[in-house]
């Protein structure tokens, strides 16, 4: 019945996971949740810790019982003379439940240790959900471009058969054509290598992304809220402090198995007929076999701790590097709001275009100031990819 309810509790940990990861928005979980479930190397991680856990709870069994049998012969009209034992090892009683205690606890580590690999796949394939927007937008950019300047290609090629525009021209909006080709080609190899990502994590199967068509909406909380979010909800700190506290049950274990190791038996013995029952009791000392192994499972005891407060400066470290980023592209991101509006539908490529064809501009300006806004706009994208990739990565137990 326990093992029953280990399993349970290991199988259930992606749900239990999920209540401690970020909520996205429905489109971007809905996402995530089939990911998750359908991701092979995350299954197969769940299926490896359930067999250390198992192999953990093995370790408090009882050892196997003896089973004797003897036959002798005599001389002569002595007769033959034979007898049978059943015996049974005991450790000392205390170190039973005190592996136990070190089962129960390594399952509770099993199971933290899963709903962090599990809380790991979601940020994962949450980034690169957030990828895959940005490279969507990179995408209707270079689109944009492209058609604008196939829309000037078509005019300058009219006005080139009536004699109103040079070779010069020609052969200049052809290079900035192809440049917009190429460029669009790269946007949808993007777009492709991480719908293609996304299949491999989940687990080869198509996933549906056409409702993945914006940033989710994630809020930037103040540094304190953070602190105390990660402080207790994070299952890789949990899971390092827990595993901390079995290694310190485990040193526990080893010093109780100095104790002498009791042997309780049943004898049946005939001999000239006659029929003897009887018990033998024996007991181990283990004055050699023991011998370092407290010492060894202390020092294994330390080093957890060591690693457990380790991860929590070091994570707590690198929380603060991350709310300072965003912090920062925050501010940078105001600067940009001011030119670009909040959906991205700025009309710049059709005032270009208004100023070119009243005459206001030639080619060279208006092809220059083109190539100009594509590189401010690609660095306001990536800006604003990277602002939602650090706020994912914040928020990400909410």
């Amino acid at each position: 019945m326990k093992n029953k309810r280990y399993i349970l509790v290991l199988l259930s940990a992606a749900f239990v996971a999920q209540a401690v990861s970020a909520g996205y928005g429905e489109d971007y979980d809905a996402a995530i949740d089939s990911i998750v479930s359908n991701n092979r190397a995350l299954a197969g991680r769940r299926a490896a810790l359930e067999g250390d856990r198992l192999s953990l709870a093995a370790e408090n069994n009882l050892s196997d019982p003896d089973v004797e049998f003897e036959h002798q012969w005599g001389q002569g009209h002595i007769g033959n003379k034979w007898s049978v034992s059943v015996s049974q090892s005991f450790d000392w009683p205390g170190l039973y439940k005190r592996r136990a205690e070190v089962a129960r606890s390594g399952a509770d580590a099993f199971r933290l240790l899963y709903e962090a690999e599990a809380a790991d796949l979601r940020l994962r394939v949450a980034m690169a959900l957030n990828d895959y927007v940005a490279s969507c937008q990179r995408l209707s950019l270079a689109n944009e471009i492209k058609n604008n300047l196939d829309s000037l290609y078509l005019k300058l090629s009219k006005a080139f058969e009536h004699g109103e525009a040079t070779i010069i021209d020609m052969k200049k909006i052809r290079f900035e054509r192809a440049e917009a080709i190429s460029r669009l080609n790269d946007a949808v190899q993007a777009v492709d290598a991480l719908k293609f990502e996304l299949i491999g994590m989940n687990g080869g199967k198509y996933i549906d992304l056409s409702a993945i068509d914006s940033y989710p909406a994630i809020q930037l909380h103040d540094e304190d809220y953070y602190v105390a979010r990660y402080s207790e909800a994070d299952p890789n700190l949990l899971a390092a402090k827990s595993q901390a506290v079995t290694a310190q049950l485990t040193a526990s274990a080893e010093k109780l198995k100095a104790y002498p190791s009791l042997s309780l038996g049943y004898i049946h013995n005939v001999e000239i007929g006659e029929h003897f029952n009887g018990l033998k009791i024996g007991v181990t000392l283990p004055v050699f076999s023991t011998r370092k192994l407290k010492q060894a499972a202390q020092a294994k005891a330390l080093a957890a701790t060591y690693e457990a407060d380790e991860y929590a400066v070091s994570r707590h470290a690198e929380l603060m590097s991350q709310y300072a980023v965003a912090v920062k592209l925050r501010k940078s991101l105001e600067n940009y709001n001011e030119i670009f509006s909040a959906d991205g539908s700025d009309n710049y490529l059709a005032l270009l275009k208004k100023s070119y064809d009243g005459g206001q501009m030639t080619l060279i300006n208006y092809l220059y100031e083109v190539n100009y806004y594509i590189e401010v706009r690609m660095a306001y994208l990536s800006l604003l990819n990277d602002y939602n990739r650090s706020l994912i990565s914040l928020n990400r137990f909410d």
